[in-house]
């Protein structure tokens, strides 16, 4: 909460930028082609190249409960607080004592690029002349977007085994002669032939399946949605 209060403090401009740094993590295993490299020892073919690019389109987000992160912004600059006005410790204890689950504020994730509606402020306002302060939410459309990534570590873990030379060396022999085949993997969209309605969609469709590990059924409100999708309630439906 600081990092960001220190970042966006001198911008006047509207977007807001803010640099991230996160981890990524990509188990090899999950993907098709490289299952097939696990039955058999590290560098037996030569060396593995990788190419892979992130699609920044398919991060998706979720604003924090405000009460957990004013929670630790509390502990983690408990000294100094304690050290500033009282007027801010007590607005700091009414949002712990009044906070209300009642705010409609987006609770689920949202794909970046898409809009949703988050708390942009938190602030107490006077009821009565006694002092009694009522907390106010400031809720607004907000749409989050990455301009650009720079990946500055990639790390890979690979099973392996205590093979033996005159394994490795019969392996190698083996495949001299015959082809090594890794298996190939694809994702197909197969579109609805009729658009839903406001009650809903009744459609029928024949899709030829071979081979299928997967099979997903989505229904995006909106284009940019990539991988974050709202679970719709569907009735009746049968795959044979």
């Amino acid at each position: 909460m600081r990092e960001i209060e220190e970042l966006i403090g001198n911008q006047t401009a509207i977007p807001y930028t803010i640099p991230i740094r996160f981890r990524v993590s990509i188990p090899l295993d999950d993907l098709l082609i490289f299952s097939a490299f696990t039955d058999y020892p590290n560098g037996l073919f030569g060396d593995l190249k990788i190419k892979f690019k992130i699609n920044p389109h398919a991060f998706v987000f979720c604003q924090v409960n405000p009460i957990i992160s004013m929670a630790k912004y509390y502990t983690m600059n408990k000294d100094e607080l304690l050290g500033s006005s009282q007027q801010k410790l007590m607005d700091i204890d009414l949002m712990f004592r009044n906070w209300s689950l009642t705010f409609q504020y987006t609770k689920q994730f949202t794909q970046l690029g898409c809009t949703a509606d988050l708390i942009t402020g938190l602030h107490a306002e006077p009821l009565t002349e006694s002092g009694l302060k009522n907390l106010i939410c400031d809720i607004k459309p907000v749409t989050i977007s990455i301009k650009n990534y720079v990946i500055t570590e990639v790390t890979a873990n690979m099973a392996g085994y205590k093979a033996t030379d005159a394994c490795l060396n019969r392996v190698r022999q083996f495949y001299s002669q015959r082809p090594f085949v890794v298996p190939a993997q694809r994702v197909e969209v197969w579109p609805f032939p009729t658009s839903a309605t406001l009650t809903g969609i009744r459609t029928s469709q024949n899709i030829p399946l071979s081979h299928v590990t997967d099979f997903c059924l989505l229904f995006p409100k909106d284009a940019r949605a990539t991988t974050c999708f709202e679970n719709p309630c569907y009735q009746n439906m049968q795959i044979t």
